[in-house]
This record gives structure tokens, C-alpha cells and sequence, in this order.
């Protein structure tokens, strides 16, 4: 097949997902964020459902590539897919794939280019989505794969007053300090993940460090986080085969964990 001929395939089928989970796209303090629900308009006591995306990808990826927009959002749930600061370098500007601008999260020493201040983004993004909420609607969800999941805990244990639970996907946390937290948290990690592997990176030098899952588990046991995780068998880093192994071995799947976050 031709290069031109798979990306406008690819184009294609992006639209036609994007239109059938009837996503609005928005600018959400100086970074677009696609979204099912008009903010202060609707579904005001539905939790909210934050999405954050890995590293080197975007909301478009994380909706093509996941089911856990679909599965929340016919759940009747508020669902807002954010994106991290763009990355790019002076010798590749850009860092565009086919889903668009490559960037990431700032979870403290994972997965950044710059700097940026991603708690205060994120915790400034809430409140403009959370605006008019009641009942049920103050409930906020963080779903993050990867670096996303890395970002969701780094916010948690940061700003431990905002999350009431967070479904982190093959990603660990990134620091060794947490704030005390009611937040309820599910992590699912595959054990042939070899981009995050559950032994963690303790290589300072490549930007990317973060804890073994035991470390992960002391870390939210010393500050009185409620933590259940589930290990899939066979299954690698992407969050697609995570799905699909989760569902296979449990019987569930990741938006079925979200949804039930969500209920508790």
C-alpha cells in the first residue's frame, strides 16, 4: 500500500471514531482537549473522567487507541481527554505522527522535554470543567497510561485533595514523596511490559526514572492510599493489549475499572 494511501486511511478512521464518540474539540487554558459533554451545560452530576495520554502521544491517540472513552462515555460519564505540554527538539521541530503534535507529562522525573507546569494545568483544567457540578459530579477520575499514569499519580500525591480515584496503566510513579490521600487507586500493569517494566529504571541519566511496583506499593501504604492492582499475564506495554488481556484473564476491562471507580 502506499504511504499516502494508509494515512488518509488512517486520517479516515480517526475521523470517523472522533465523530462517533461526538467529541467537541476546545481550548482549555492554552492547550486543546477534546471532550463529550459542554462544560457547565450538561450532565452536571456525572463524574468526570480525566484521560491523560503517554508520552509521545495526544487525546487523539489515547481515543484511537483505547476503548475507555466508548465504555465511560455510554456509561452516561463526563469524559475530558487532555493533552501534555508539546514536544519537540531544534533538530526534529514538531515531533508530529499521524495523530498530531507528540508531547507529554511533567510527573516530576519521568518524560518531560520542558519544564512545564503540568499540576497547575491540570488542577486549574478540573476546576473550569467541574464548574456548576453537584452530587455525583464532584467526583473526578484520572485515567493516565503510561506517562499519563505517572502524571495522574504525581498529581494525586501532590494535590490530594482533587482526585477521587485513579486507574494508572502501565506507567509507575516517578518520585518518593506523596501527601496523605482517601483517593482510591487501581493500577493494571502487564508483566512483558519492557517500556515501564515492573522493576522500574533507577537510570538517572536518561530522563526517565521511576519506581519499581513494589516501591509504588510501600510509597501508597505509608500515606494510607487504597491500592489494588491487577497483573496481566503476557501482556506489554500498550494499553490496547492490556485491554484485551485484562478482559481475557479478569473478565472485565479498563473502562469497566474507570466506571466502577466512578461508582464508589
Amino acid at each position: 500500500m502506499k504511504t499516502g494511501t494508509s494515512l488518509l486511511i488512517t486520517l479516515l478512521c480517526l475521523t470517523l471514531y472522533a465523530h462517533s464518540q461526538t467529541l467537541q474539540r476546545v481550548n482549555l487554558h492554552g492547550r486543546p482537549a477534546d471532550l463529550n459533554f459542554a462544560p457547565g451545560e450538561e450532565n452536571l452530576e456525572s463524574p468526570l473522567i480525566v484521560l491523560l495520554h503517554g508520552a509521545y502521544g495526544n487525546s487523539i491517540q489515547f481515543q484511537f487507541q483505547s476503548s475507555v472513552l466508548r465504555g465511560t462515555s455510554e456509561a452516561g460519564l463526563r469524559v475530558a481527554l487532555l493533552n501534555g505540554q508539546a514536544w519537540s527538539r531544534p533538530t526534529q521541530p514538531g515531533n508530529r505522527t499521524w495523530y498530531g503534535q507528540m508531547r507529554s507529562w511533567n510527573a516530576d522525573w519521568c518524560c518531560w522535554l520542558v519544564a512545564g507546569d503540568d499540576l497547575t494545568y491540570i488542577e486549574t483544567t478540573i476546576s473550569t470543567l467541574q464548574a456548576g457540578v453537584s452530587g455525583n459530579g464532584n467526583k473526578v477520575i484520572a485515567v493516565g497510561h503510561s506517562n499519563g499514569a505517572m502524571m495522574a499519580y504525581y498529581f494525586m500525591c501532590q494535590k490530594p485533595n482533587v482526585l477521587h480515584g485513579v486507574l494508572g496503566v502501565s506507567g509507575l510513579v516517578s518520585f518518593e514523596r506523596c501527601q496523605n490521600s482517601d483517593t482510591r487507586v487501581i493500577h493494571v500493569h502487564g508483566d512483558a511490559d519492557t517500556t515501564v517494566p515492573i522493576s522500574g529504571d533507577n537510570n538517572l541519566s536518561d530522563g526517565k526514572q521511576f519506581q519499581a511496583l513494589g516501591q509504588q506499593w510501600a510509597l501508597f501504604n505509608n500515606t494510607e492510599i487504597n491500592d489494588t492492582t491487577f497483573i496481566v499475564e503476557r501482556a506489554s506495554h500498550e494499553i490496547d493489549d492490556i485491554d484485551r488481556k485484562l478482559k481475557a484473564q479478569f473478565g472485565f476491562n479498563l473502562a469497566d475499572l474507570a466506571i466502577g471507580l466512578a461508582n464508589y
